[in-house]
């Protein structure tokens, strides 16, 4: 394989009175078709840009793609800095980034791709949902339906508590909790940031506004990619509810690759570079 020279930007762009931050990841190896595809990539509930240039772009660059890796609001230095908090119709950030490629560098703009990682298995559907340019999507995994996926990781009596809106005492439990349990601490107070709440019962509201049910009808006659970890711990089995619930005329493929090669837990994070393998595969069989 070519050894691609890499003279990836640090750039932004302007969106909604403030701006975001991405990193413009262009390929300069020659693909044996001579095309060269483009590909926008959505990060999760707390990722960074910087991570995805190491579990995506750089691989994907070597193999002849240009990469964005952008920044959306509930994100990285977008909410930290911007203080922009997620939204459902995440296509309005999503467009806003596209166009800036489009207006900005020489692409193919009939080989577009999409790509969303972890809670970017929500954001980027729904996005690839509503902007028709995209030639494809990648989930790696999906979600259908972030809010019954965060629910269904809780306990009968917190759920209880929360359905009968007990709420008091439901975020009294949570905060002690988050006291003694790191990862509970971290999902707890990034989401306060990323949702621009202040209570965990507020913070399971918020996730009710993130699922695709009104959107599936827009899949139909699209590809669509769908990578299902087998150990995934945090979404369960939302990518098979997401297959399920795609129109019969969806092009979809879904894997799952051996967990024990390390591609078991969520987005795979073992060992990206198999998942990235197998998604490079199916692109170019888009092509």
């Amino acid at each position: 394989m070519q050894r691609a020279k890499r003279h990836t930007s640090c750039v932004v762009y302007p969106f909604q009175g403030t701006y975001m931050h991405a990193y413009w990841c262009p390929s300069n190896v020659a693909r044996p078709d001579g095309k060269r595809p483009t590909i926008i990539t959505v990060n999760g509930y707390d990722g960074t840009a910087e991570i995805q240039y190491y579990t995506i772009a750089r691989s994907m660059v070597e193999r002849g793609y240009n990469v964005l890796i952008f920044e959306g609001p509930g994100q990285g230095s977008t909410v930290r800095f911007n203080k922009l908090t997620f939204m459902p119709n995440f296509e309005v950030a999503v467009t806003t980034a596209l166009n800036f490629v489009l207006d900005n560098f020489e692409v193919d703009a009939t080989l577009l791709y999409l790509w969303g990682e972890s809670f970017g298995g929500y954001l980027a559907p729904r996005a690839f949902a509503y902007e028709p340019r995209f030639r494809g999507l990648v989930t790696n995994g999906g979600v259908y339906d972030f809010y019954q996926g965060m629910l269904c990781l809780l306990p009968e009596f917190l759920l209880n508590l929360y359905y009968t809106n007990a709420t008091a005492e439901l975020n009294s439990i949570i905060t002690s909790s988050a006291q003694h349990a790191l990862q509970l601490a971290f999902a707890v107070n990034y989401g306060f940031l990323g949702f621009g709440v202040s209570t965990y019962s507020d913070l399971l509201n918020a996730y009710n506004n993130y699922n695709l049910m009104d959107s599936m009808d827009r899949f139909a006659n699209r590809s669509v990619f769908i990578y299902d970890p087998a150990w995934d711990t945090l979404l369960g089995n939302q990518s098979q509810i997401f297959l399920a619930n795609l129109p019969e005329s969806t092009y979809a493929s879904l894997v799952s690759l051996d967990p024990y090669r390390g591609t078991g837990m969520h987005c795979g994070v073992g060992s990206t570079e198999n998942i990235n393998i197998a998604i490079s595969r199916w692109l170019e069989s888009q092509m």
